[in-house]
């Protein structure tokens, strides 16, 4: 009876020690890891341990089926090879939640092994899906090179300043070989093409065969760049874009451009931004007008206003976040994936940021006319999205059409392609492929019609 009484006590100062020895230790890590340069230091230092991971590996697998035969080989190779596959796991995991999922938190990295496992399956998916950017890549290359030459220069105007916060925000116009004659000869419809790349990633640079591919159709095409995150949040990329737009309804006339036949034209993160933007805007406008100001929505970026957009072609795009947060979140990249930082990290936040729940809402509310909504609203809608779409699911697609529905929006497309991935409407309109002879067919009658 004593001895136990005895031992009770140890037990729960050993436990109270370690406990306490835990939390100091957790408290340390996070003290050290929270300089972002201690984060980048770790990433590097992890790239030659998964390589050298990969490199035994591979070499312990090859030695089993070499000469000479042993089975002191089979044993050891039963060991290190489930031992490199935990390194390189781990190594790849961390070694991106390091660069990309430590802004605006606290030091975070994941150890549940059906986390890790989520991750390097999306990982080795996402490395198989860069065949076809190598080929844009050498594609593009060989244009510039070869094809286009000096001639570039009378094709694509670079560079050019649009009024963004952020003075390295540029824009490229590209024209139709009519408007490099002259740009008095005809005024062409115009795309403003705002990319996708979950908004924290993205260059204009590589939409240049989009974009000329776009021109072959007889379109002047604008494509700008835009703040992304860690360096701004939503509000900052959306009012880069409304900027964008508002300079191309001023300026491009000179490229010979229609301003009075302005579309948006965005994928995956862009295609959401363009939603959002144009959403926003109409309903702002609306509630002012009949003196039903909403305090919890801004006008984005005040000093400008948004021009009459004649339509939107929106692609694999993200219109509830709610739900796409709840879908990351099953597929374990919800911590490193921009999404939630970017737009806030309150409910009420990832509301406001969803075009789909803005207009939803407002319609079952009843508090305001729908038709005024309507008439505020792009009238021409043309939505894009594959079935096989792992990173957006389609669904968000036909959700957002069938509340664009109950807008009554008049010129409304909703094309589902069967066997279609998230970036092939991209990659189609940059390079002939499978869908690209649909792509542009659904396009040139969307604008026509």
């Amino acid at each position: 009876m004593s001895l136990n009484s005895s031992v009770k006590p140890l037990e729960l100062a050993k436990s109270e020690i370690d406990s306490e020895f835990g939390i100091k230790f957790q408290k340390l890590i996070k003290e050290k890891m929270s300089s972002s340069t201690n984060q980048q230091l770790l990433a590097f230092t992890l790239i030659p341990i998964v390589l050298g991971a990969y490199y035994v590996g591979i070499s312990s697998l090859v030695s089993i089926f070499g000469p000479p035969y042993a089975f002191h080989k089979l044993s050891s190779s039963i060991v290190v090879v489930p031992l490199c596959l935990f390194v390189i796991a781990y190594g790849t995991t961390w070694m991106f939640y390091l660069l990309f999922a430590q802004h605006d938190r606290e030091f975070f990295l994941p150890y549940e092994p059906q986390r890790i496992i989520k991750f390097n399956l999306l990982f080795f998916n996402m490395l198989l899906g860069l065949r076809i950017h190598i080929s844009l890549f050498s594609e593009y290359v060989y244009l510039n090179l070869f094809v286009l030459g000096k001639e570039i220069k009378y094709v694509a105007k670079k560079d050019i300043p649009y009024g963004s916060r952020v003075m390295t925000n540029k824009i490229d116009v590209y024209m139709p070989e009519t408007s490099t004659k002259s740009v008095k000869a005809a005024r062409h419809p115009v795309i403003v093409f705002i990319y996708g790349g979950a908004w924290s990633s993205g260059n204009k640079l590589t939409y240049t065969l989009l974009a000329l591919r776009l021109t072959q159709l007889g379109y002047v095409v604008v494509v700008p760049n835009y703040t992304l995150y860690p360096k701004t949040k939503i509000e900052g990329m959306l009012s880069d874009i409304k900027r964008a737009l508002c300079w191309t309804k001023q300026n491009i006339s000179d490229f010979g451009g229609d301003p009075n036949n302005i579309y948006g034209m965005g994928h995956s993160a862009g295609a959401h931004m363009l939603a959002l933007l144009t959403a926003n805007d109409a309903i702002y406008k609306l509630r002012n007008n009949e003196e039903k100001a909403d305090p919890t929505l801004q006008d984005i970026d005040p000093e400008w206003t948004l021009p009459k957009i004649s339509g939107l072609i929106l692609m694999s795009g993200v219109y509830d976040i709610p739900k796409h947060y709840k879908f990351e979140a099953h597929k374990a990249v919800e911590e490193i994936s921009a999404m939630r930082r970017a737009m806030g990290w309150s409910k009420e936040s990832l509301v406001r940021n969803s075009p789909k729940l803005l207009i939803q809402n407002l319609v079952e509310s009843k508090e305001v006319d729908v038709c005024q909504l309507k008439n505020l609203m792009p009238q021409k809608i043309l939505i894009i999205h594959g079935e096989l779409d792992t990173m957006v699911p389609v669904q968000a697609s036909i959700e957002f059409g069938s509340v664009l529905k109950d807008l009554s929006i008049e010129n409304l497309n909703i094309k589902i392609y069967p066997d279609m991935a998230h970036s092939e409407p991209v990659t189609n309109f940059m390079k002939k492929l499978k869908f690209t002879t649909a792509l542009s067919s659904d396009l040139t009658d969307f604008i026509a019609s």
